[in-house]
């Protein structure tokens, strides 16, 4: 067989995902590798990566086992392809190798940063499945949903100790390992908040159907935005949606990005975001489990620009059973 090597310790399975710096794979540590554990490379996403990254093809064996028994071997590799000046994955290393110095255990555990065919390379924990996979494959009710948003809370509480925005919150960026652990992953846009400003800025960061209200409004995401962008996570786990998807199309738009607070998309975002309009949108919900959102997003909409929420609060507020 042939596969891809990284540094000597870590073999290239298959691709798994995209992101805004460039390719995901699953990975396996050299050590680790037995015919039992080597997977076929799907052959559309070897001839895209081979595209992308220049990497060698992988020509391997497919066994046939069950992965939960092997998931705890496996290992992420994210490779950069864009060609600009973000060093997203060296920005990530970064603030991955802070937050873990510093005790924080809710985030992956970084095991390789550097150069691999002259792309930035960083290998770090695997997860078996993200949550917005979890709450789509499984029957999850109220209570048990409950208890996610709590363990949510609790993870960004722990980030926002590091003095750690996050910025992109949203279900596939919480993921469950094989014990069912909760953690929090792509740290590409998080920033450090030692010094704060209040500062307005005219584009917004992030994923659009979970940006915060403020983040519209051009302030920087802080604490409380991420807060914000849990809550629409429990809108949409709670409804299957959100009242501001599937937004009509918008006509002379081209000299506007997308990522402009000042396009058509973004302006209509932000006003169904407005605290109002959302109580309204619950209102015609009429249950519990409503309640208790508004309660929540009530708080973070009223929290200042460099303030923490009330953690211990918000958590409080999921806990009691329906």
């Amino acid at each position: 067989m042939t596969m891809t090597i990284i540094n000597e310790k870590y073999a290239i399975l298959e691709l798994i995902g995209r992101g805004k710096f460039g390719l995901v794979y699953k990975g396996l540590r050299v050590r680790d590798i037995t015919p039992m554990h080597i997977h076929s490379a799907d052959k559309s996403a070897e001839t895209e990566c081979a595209k992308l990254t220049g990497l060698r093809s992988l020509d391997a064996q497919r066994r046939n086992c069950d992965p939960e028994e092997i998931d705890d071997k496996y290992i992420a590799i994210k490779i950069e392809t864009t060609t600009n000046d973000a060093n997203m994955l060296m920005h990530e290393a970064t603030m991955l190798r802070y937050m873990h110095n510093n005790g924080c255990r809710c985030i992956p555990l970084l095991h390789y940063f550097s150069k691999f065919d002259d792309k930035p390379c960083l290998v770090m924990s695997y997860y078996k499945m993200n949550l917005e996979t979890y709450i789509k494959n499984n029957k999850v009710d109220i209570n048990k949903l409950n208890l996610i948003m709590v363990k949510c809370i609790h993870i960004l509480e722990n980030i926002h100790k590091m003095m750690v925005v996050h910025r992109d919150i949203k279900p596939q960026n919480f993921m469950i390992n094989n014990a069912n652990e909760l953690f929090i992953i792509d740290f590409g846009l998080s920033i450090p908040c030692n010094t704060i400003q209040v500062t307005m800025k005219d584009t917004v960061i992030g994923t659009p159907k979970y940006i915060s209200y403020n983040v519209h409004m051009g302030y920087d995401c802080m604490f409380r935005d991420d807060m914000i962008s849990l809550g629409y996570m429990y809108m949409w786990f709670l409804f299957g949606g959100l009242p501001w998807e599937n937004l009509p199309a918008c006509n002379n738009i081209d000299n506007i990005p997308e990522f402009s607070i000042m396009h058509p998309h973004n302006s209509m975002r932000a006003k169904m975001k407005e605290l109002k309009q959302i109580s309204k949108y619950m209102n015609e919900k009429n249950s519990v489990s409503t309640t208790r959102i508004m309660r929540y997003l009530e708080h973070c909409y009223g929290v200042g620009f460099p303030d923490k929420p009330l953690y211990r609060e918000l958590k409080t507020v999921f806990m009691e059973k329906v």
